[in-house]
C-alpha cells in the first residue's frame, strides 16, 4: 500500500493516443479532452482551465467530454477506443494508469500499451475534511471518534481503486480503526454529499473543498503534503499529527 500511496500524489498526468504521421499541420479540427470525473470537482476545473489554454494555443477547440466513474475506467476505456490520431486527449491521474491494474482483475485498457504521456498537470496533495457536525476539530479528536464508533465513520471516494479510497484504507489502519468506505462517480457528488452530511469524511482535493473550508462549512484537519500549505497554514500535516505513512516523499 505505501509505495501506491506515495505515487498516488503526483495527480493529473495528461495522456495521448498514440499518434501516426499526420497529412495535414495539426490540429485542423476540435480536439476531444475526456475527464474522468463529473463537473463541478477540483480536476474538472484544472481541465477546463487547460483546454482554455489549450485552444488558445493551438488555435482549436478543446471539447470537455466528462466521463465519470467506476475510478476512471470508463474515461480510459473511452481514450483505447478513440482513433489513435492525436485528437483524443483526457485528464488522467495515478489510479487510472497505475493502481487500477492491482485492483482490478480485468480492465478493458492497458496503459502501457495503449497511451502516450503527454505532461504532468498539477501535483496536488489531498487535505482530510470532516463535517462540523461530527464535533472533531483535530486529528486526536477525530481518531478517538473513529475508535469509539468502528465501522460508523464515513468516508467518501472517487470510486474503488481511487486514489483517495487508499488513503483511507492506509489512515484507518495507521490508526487502528475501522473506516466505511462509500464510493462516488466524482469529486463534486462526494462533496455535496459532505457538505449535507451523508458522510462524515473525505480526503479531497484542496481546490475542491477551500470555499467550503474557509466559509465554515467543513473542518480541516491535516495535510498529505510534507509541509503546510500556505493557503491552509493552519492545518497540521499528517506526520506534524503524529500520522505515519501519509505523507508523499519529495
Amino acid at each position: 500500500m505505501k509505495p501506491f500511496y506515495h505515487l498516488a500524489l503526483i495527480a493529473l498526468a495528461g495522456a495521448l493516443a498514440s499518434s501516426h504521421a499526420q497529412a495535414q499541420p495539426f490540429p485542423n479540427k476540435p480536439i476531444r479532452f475526456i475527464v474522468p470525473v463529473p463537473p463541478g470537482g477540483g480536476a474538472d476545473f484544472v481541465a477546463r482551465n487547460y483546454a482554455t489554454y489549450l485552444s488558445k494555443a493551438f488555435g482549436q477547440q478543446f471539447v470537455i467530454d466528462n466521463r465519470g466513474g467506476a475510478a476512471g475506467i470508463i474515461a480510459m476505456d473511452a481514450l483505447a477506443k478513440a482513433p489513435p490520431d492525436g485528437y483524443t486527449l483526457i485528464q488522467t491521474n495515478i489510479s487510472t494508469i497505475s493502481i487500477n491494474q492491482y485492483i482490478y482483475d480485468k480492465l478493458p485498457y492497458n496503459a502501457e500499451r495503449d497511451f502516450a504521456p503527454v505532461s504532468i498537470t498539477s501535483l496536488n496533495p489531498l487535505i482530510l475534511v470532516v463535517h462540523p457536525n461530527i464535533g472533531a476539530h483535530n486529528i486526536r479528536e477525530l481518531i478517538a471518534l473513529a475508535k469509539a464508533k468502528p465501522g460508523q465513520l464515513a468516508y467518501g471516494s472517487l470510486g474503488s481503486g481511487s486514489i483517495q479510497h487508499l488513503t483511507g484504507h492506509v489512515f484507518g489502519r495507521e490508526i487502528g480503526a475501522q473506516l466505511l468506505h462509500i464510493p462516488y462517480k466524482g469529486a463534486a457528488p462526494v462533496t455535496v454529499d459532505l457538505l449535507a452530511g451523508q458522510v462524515q469524511m473525505a480526503f479531497s482535493g484542496v481546490g475542491t473543498v477551500a470555499a467550503h473550508v474557509k466559509a465554515g462549512r467543513l473542518t480541516p484537519i491535516a495535510v498529505t503534503s510534507t509541509q503546510r500549505m500556505e493557503y491552509f497554514s493552519d492545518t497540521p500535516t499528517f506526520a506534524e499529527a503524529g500520522v505515519k505513512n501519509m505523507n508523499r516523499s519529495e
